[in-house]
């Protein structure tokens, strides 16, 4: 595991990280990336209430459940089954967390990339998951 972290972190202050929108490599340095990593939060809080459940490091003998998340992950849906898809997730018992699919249509236009229907369609997924997870009584449910 020590080899694998070393080469990782020679991989990342070697290579940087490229970003898209601004089409250049971000460099780092040992010491930056070392830093970032001790500053780290331990934790995360996925949801709110009753339905809240808290990210944390396991070991693979630690005796707490993981943290299970459901959900048709990026995959596309259609306007008419999203709901029904996202419901049946939030109804299992076991599932903790929903990543939810995206929208192939919203009105029955394409969700393009940079368009008016992409930030339709993003905001319809959220609110069509709440509503899923409402039925579902899984108010409060992370998403």
């Amino acid at each position: 595991m020590d080899n694998l972290f070393q080469a990782g972190l020679e991989m990342l202050v070697e290579c940087g990280i490229y970003c898209i929108d601004t089409k250049r490599v971000i460099k780092y340095s040992r010491e930056e990336v070392l830093t970032a990593i001790k500053t780290a939060p331990t934790r995360a809080i996925y949801g709110e209430g009753n339905q809240a459940v808290v990210l944390t490091n396991r070991t693979y003998n630690d005796k707490r459940p993981p943290i299970i998340q459901g959900g048709p992950t990026g995959a596309p849906c259609t306007e008419e089954m999203f709901l029904a898809i996202h419901q049946s997730y939030a109804q299992e018992p076991m599932v903790d967390t929903i990543v939810d699919g995206v929208l192939q249509t919203i009105k029955g236009y394409d969700p393009i990339p940079g368009s008016p229907w992409e930030i339709a369609a993003v905001k319809s997924e959220a609110l069509l998951v709440r509503m899923a997870q409402d039925r579902a009584g899984r108010t409060g449910m992370g998403l």
